[in-house]
């Protein structure tokens, strides 16, 4: 008898079943530090895959003023924008975070971009019909797919593979996301144990993640890190998940926390002084990648957070070059592939404005950028692949010699 995988490898091969990492791909997030972090490369193919993946599931925590929504609804834009007139992001805005007008200063859309792309219910959401609508946008999408579908990036038999349209859904934040009524059916949701609600977050969400990749599904969902409460005298507090503080708590429910594709930390430094070389009125925020399934967890960096724009990414990026030796000087900057020196506070004006430093910058960049990349380096190698001489030797490793020998 031959052993079951050996049983399933040859029925793949034979069914020729497309592996996970052959068939999906990435969006980028406008968030460059963030997007080679949390990617990585084909080793084989040498493909590079940056941004959040298709179909998935992000949750985005942090303490209140730790710039939590402007990051979700800038990262949201940033990926949905290439499908202009295809997408939509529907924003659970549980918390009355934002308005249109906060949304178009941050991520620069107008608002014809908005009205035709951008739907947010702030009322009467409750854990039930969250759960529906993105059920009912998922048969939508199904009912329409020959009009739902675009030529992806990855190539199969040297033909773009057809993906449906990616689509958006923002809910902020799981905190606030109540069943309308008790599991127990002893009350509603203004007297319901936060076991309660966990409870029923952990049914919804497990059932939400196999609807997500199937019809290509974005959630982002926005929590909040509170205080654990200390239960031992004399043990402290277990981590709730790695890379997070032992007296730090995510409300929810574990179940919510553990399916996450990616889970991102952001958290609020001090706030820039007034003579501060970049001239920004904010902050820096540390963003940690407390869980990736493309990278390596635990990676923290910068990002500048100014009060009125969010966040700058062309100077976020500048900050990591400066760090990272890219950018050289103290006054006068120099950049390789640009023969003209800069001041810090020159650098927004130039990026946006002079094609010549802007690609400059970018191509001195991309360096340190794939550095990141998992996949990349001897110390960081990560196999993506089986190969079909790999296939045929599973295969084969149970065979008797006799169908071994006629097989070859």
């Amino acid at each position: 008898t031959l052993f079951p995988y050996t049983t399933l490898f040859r029925s793949m091969k034979e069914l020729k079943i497309e592996r996970d990492f052959e068939v999906y791909t990435t969006y980028k997030t406008g968030f460059d530090e963030f997007d080679y972090r949390n990617g990585f490369i084909n080793p084989e193919t040498k493909q590079q895959f940056t941004g959040l993946r298709e179909g998935s599931y992000t949750m985005v925590i942090g303490p209140s003023g730790s710039g939590k929504t402007t990051f979700v609804l800038q990262t949201v834009v940033n990926m949905a924008k290439p499908f202009k007139g295809r997408t939509i992001i529907m924003h659970y805005d549980l918390e009355g975070a934002t308005s249109p007008a906060r949304i178009m200063t941050t991520t620069g859309v107008t608002e014809d971009w908005l009205t035709e792309h951008y739907i947010k219910k702030d009322n009467g959401v409750y854990a039930e019909n969250f759960y529906n609508d993105i059920v009912a946008h998922a048969k939508l999408k199904k009912d329409n797919k020959e009009d739902l579908l675009y030529e992806s990036d990855l190539l199969d038999n040297g033909k773009p593979v057809m993906k449906y349209v990616p689509s958006f859904i923002i809910l902020d934040s799981l905190a606030l996301l109540m069943p309308e009524k008790n599991l127990d059916e002893e009350g509603t949701g203004s007297n319901m144990s936060a076991a309660q609600a966990a409870k029923a977050n952990s049914s919804i969400f497990k059932k939400l993640i196999p609807i997500l990749g199937e019809c290509n599904i974005n959630l982002i969902v926005v929590n909040h890190v509170n205080k654990a409460i200390q239960t031992s005298m004399y043990q402290p507090n277990q981590k709730q998940v790695n890379y997070m503080k032992q007296d730090e708590s995510v409300p929810g429910g574990n179940t919510a926390i553990y399916l996450a594709n990616n889970l991102i930390k952001l958290n609020a430094k001090a706030a820039f002084k007034d003579d501060d070389k970049y001239k920004l009125k904010g902050f820096p925020i540390e963003c940690t990648i407390i869980k990736s399934r493309g990278n390596r967890a635990g990676q923290s960096f910068e990002l500048l957070y100014t009060q009125e724009y969010g966040f700058n990414t062309p100077m976020s990026k500048f900050n990591m070059a400066k760090n990272a030796g890219v950018v050289e000087g103290t006054t006068y900057l120099t950049i390789p592939g640009y023969d003209k020196k800069f001041r810090n506070s020159e650098f927004i004006e130039l990026y946006k404005d002079n094609k010549e430093f802007k690609l400059a910058f970018d191509n001195a960049c991309k360096p340190l950028l794939e550095s990141y990349l998992s996949g990349v380096g001897s110390g960081d190698q990560v196999k993506f692949a089986i190969t079909d001489d790999e296939i045929n030797d599973i295969i084969n490793k149970d065979l008797p010699e006799e169908e071994k020998k006629s097989k070859k």
